[in-house]
């Protein structure tokens, strides 16, 4: 083991010696608003002894020194391809305290359970290639530089390739990847943390949707708790940069679903409320066979030719995707569009897509009292709705009361 990690790891040993959890109190004040030892205890009120203000500060003089060897040998850390260290020297070095304090309940969990859980390997057959083209599209590789930019896709990479290796075993991988954010957290990389994990949400997103239960089901616990853990990194970097796009950076970072949803709605909801909006009430889950057949059929017939991932996106609330309905169309497409909401089962997770397709796809109108047009003179469908309406029969959805 090289020199710096030998001296590295007996620090964590005295800090673990001298460390008690009620200190984390004090480093709120300590490290956020620069003040000293002696004003943070009095600022939360302790009652430390002589002892615990002696090992409070030798922990403050550990953390100093623990933090050097990490900013000194980051490079070797990002880039090294052995699990990455965890411990709360590393947590505690983020000199705005703040950003780390949303992630203070953000906890590993026994792996042991993991070969209990009878889960089976997902296809995770999915490449990242039109994630890159994005960012390039948003110059982000002009933006960190050639070579920051490569070692984002090669973190991105290798995180996919451990999921791909290792995605039976569900708490493995979420306890790599609290290495990872806590790792580039520490190191004030929050750049690098956002584009990683907003890659990992679209792959996984794409996972969830591609495959069958029940292993459809384990990718969707790991795409939302990976969306979790982006909401508050996300709201953090929010509150830093105030809502002000000064960068290509605040440009891609805005047009993400929950860059966005955190600007409409930051005042209005503390980031408990934000939070929710990835919970699993929150993201329906439409049969992918059901979206196959309406993709199919009605692509570049109700509405204007839409890629199907853009289409995949719109269903699950993504006011990026817009729909482009035909002349002629509105109805039709009202009535696709309620047969979709009575699929969802869950009736929260189905008002609150109501919601959002009202808003974003029928400019404010009720497409729940859709139905395909009759000809009054025989009271059957108008002969251009006669083929559509086997369609909707074939869909096999039945409305939800």
């Amino acid at each position: 083991m090289e020199n710096w990690k030998e001296q590295y790891n007996q620090l964590e040993c005295e800090w673990k010696k001298y460390y008690k959890d009620d200190f984390a109190e004090v480093y709120k004040y300590l490290l956020e608003d620069n003040i000293s030892i002696d004003e943070a205890i009095i600022k939360i009120g302790a009652n430390y002894n002589a002892e615990d203000i002696s090992n409070l500060k030798r922990c403050d003089e550990i953390l100093a020194q623990g933090t050097k060897l990490v900013m000194d040998n980051s490079e070797e850390l990002i880039n090294e391809g052995n699990a990455i260290m965890y411990d709360l020297i590393l947590a505690l070095s983020n000199e705005k305290i703040k950003k780390t304090l949303f992630f203070e309940n953000l906890k590993k969990e026994d792996e042991s359970f993991d070969d209990l859980f009878m889960s089976n390997n997902y296809k995770c057959e999915y490449g990242l290639y039109t994630y890159y083209r994005k960012l390039k599209e948003h110059k982000l590789d002009v933006f960190l530089g050639t070579e920051d930019f490569k070692n984002i896709i090669e973190t991105l990479n290798k995180v996919c390739i451990f999921i791909k290796e290792n995605n039976q075993h569900p708490i493995k991988i979420q306890n790599q990847l609290i290495e990872l954010i806590t790792l580039y957290i520490g190191m004030r990389l929050e750049y690098h943390l956002i584009i990683v994990l907003q890659g990992l949400i679209e792959w996984t997103e794409k996972i969830y949707e591609n495959n069958n239960e029940p292993e459809k089901e384990n990718a969707f616990e790991l795409h939302t708790w990976i969306l979790k853990q982006a909401t508050r990194l996300y709201y953090s970097y929010y509150l830093s940069c105030s809502n002000q796009i000064e960068n290509d950076f605040d440009v891609f970072f805005f047009s993400t679903m929950i860059g966005r949803y955190i600007k409409e709605h930051s005042d209005e909801y503390s980031i408990e409320s934000i939070e929710n909006i990835i919970d699993d009430n929150n993201i329906p889950k439409i049969d992918k066979t059901l979206i196959r057949k309406i993709y199919n059929k009605c692509n570049n017939n109700q509405w204007n030719s839409i890629p199907i991932d853009d289409f995949i996106r719109l269903l699950n609330c993504d006011n990026s995707r817009t729909l482009s309905i035909k002349k002629d169309e509105f109805n039709r497409t009202k009535v696709v569009f309620k047969n979709i909401a009575n699929s969802i089962k869950d009736k929260g997770s189905r008002k609150k897509w109501i919601e959002f397709i009202k808003k974003e796809v029928f400019n404010n109108v009720d497409f729940m009292k859709a139905t395909l047009r009759t000809d009054t003179s025989c009271e059957g469908y108008s002969q251009i709705d006669i083929n559509f309406s086997s369609f909707i029969a074939d869909l096999g959805v039945s409305p939800n009361k």
